[in-house]
């Protein structure tokens, strides 16, 4: 809703107060919009003020400036050289930091995400308003890059660079409830006063909610003569996620390549969606049912595995690129000590530079392939451990406890 009017802002303001529910994506960097992806320098790429005031009315506090990644749960992509690198603004949010308190992602395996925008409960909420955080980055790899930083060039590798946990888990996705106070309080936009209100550009939000005579009732219960409401005449119920890229087709399905063109879904994020209609909807006879997802543990070691070797790669790397900028300096320094007509032949000192570096360069990309194997090994390994554990281990247990029961039952008829 970046380009939201103030007319429509109005519109789903006397919306919400009339009893009516909201499901709202709002991303401050929407990837998958082109025309966000070519936005020039100052333009507004994020939801825009109309959208912010209604937030702001809800008790919502939006880092609308900001996009949210986690290192931990980092997906990896290819940067420009095709290489393979962790970019922490895609991400997925695990089971684990999903709210079990609330029915509507208790059930959910994991949703994945591209530059979501904070979304937290405002310190100056109005009273009788509740909150309440569904999903978070985890404690240990959440963090936020501005998005002026990455909006007009999406390098990964400068991302991942660039990119510091803040040590704290940052919510994603709030349900807001309660009676709400309208963002308008002076009315329809363009009108000095709700008593001045132009009311033909604004439909009737009452009539559409309230087919029955009760419209009327409800019209006086919050509001003036003019049908401006001013507080809420039913309870307010609203889902307010913070990511608008998560229901592409591109974040829902993976490609399987096959004969027949095959997709499978990745992530929990249509469920999701599919959940929070029907909750809002009104209908939650089938909600646990509809939203239920196979249940999948993820290899959390194996991940742990692949992190620690990937952050020494980077260290070696880091080191590597350190090393050659050093070289260089060194190259140029020798460079300018010489007189004008040796300028284009090398010295020895500048021969030696030059082999020294090529074998630290060899040397440190020969440590780099041992980080990789031993990666490697460390993962085949634990798949070995599973192996034998499944094959042998269990079956070995399974008859140990078998033979003792045996013996135990034989050790009682003797008895008898």
């Amino acid at each position: 809703p970046k380009t939201l009017t103030d007319e429509a802002a109005y519109a789903i303001d006397q919306w919400c107060l009339a009893g009516g529910s909201v499901c709202a994506f709002v991303d401050p960097f929407t990837f998958y919009d082109t025309a966000s992806r070519n936005a020039g320098p100052g333009t507004e790429i994020g939801p825009g003020e109309p959208m912010l005031n209604l937030l702001k009315a809800w008790g919502v506090d939006a880092a609308h400036e900001e996009g949210v990644g986690d290192k931990t749960t980092g997906q990896m992509v290819s940067n420009r050289q095709r290489q393979p690198v962790r970019l922490p603004l895609l991400f997925k949010v695990t089971q684990d930091t999903m709210s079990d308190d609330d029915f509507l992602v208790e059930s959910l395996t994991s949703l994945s995400m591209m530059a979501p925008m904070a979304l937290r409960a405002a310190l100056d909420a109005p009273e009788g308003v509740e909150v309440t955080e569904l999903v978070t980055t985890t404690e240990e790899g959440g963090g936020s890059l501005a998005t002026d930083f990455f909006a007009l060039s999406l390098d990964p590798d400068l991302i991942s660079q660039g990119f510091g946990a803040s040590g704290e888990a940052l919510p994603l996705a709030v349900r807001v409830s309660g009676s709400v106070r309208s963002a308008f309080p002076d009315g329809p936009p363009g009108s000095g006063s709700a008593g001045e209100s132009e009311g033909e550009d604004v439909p009737n939000v009452l009539e559409d909610l309230d087919g029955s005579g009760d419209s009327a009732e409800s019209e006086d219960a919050g509001s003036g003569g003019d049908g401006h409401i001013d507080v809420a005449t039913k309870t307010f119920n609203a889902l307010v996620f913070g990511d608008a890229d998560m229901l592409h087709y591109e974040m829902l399905f993976d490609r399987v390549e096959s004969a027949f063109g095959m997709i499978q879904r990745q992530n929990s994020n249509a469920t999701l969606l599919v959940g929070a209609l029907e909750s809002l909807a009104g209908s939650r006879d089938l909600i646990s049912l509809r939203g239920r997802e196979p249940y999948a543990r993820s290899f959390t070691r194996k991940d742990e595995l692949e992190r620690a070797a990937e952050e020494k790669f980077l260290a070696k790397e880091d080191e590597l690129q350190r090393k050659l900028e050093e070289a260089d300096a060194r190259l140029a320094k020798l460079q300018s000590e010489k007189s004008p007509e040796d300028a284009l032949l090398l010295s020895d000192a500048q021969q030696q530079e030059i082999a020294k570096f090529q074998e630290e360069r060899v040397a440190t990309r020969r440590e780099l392939r041992q980080v990789k194997r031993d990666l490697r090994a460390d993962i085949d390994a634990l798949g070995t451990k599973l192996k034998i554990l499944n094959i042998f281990a269990i079956p070995l247990l399974i008859i140990l406890l078998v033979a003792t029961a045996v013996s135990f039952r034989r050790g009682r008829r003797k008895s008898a």
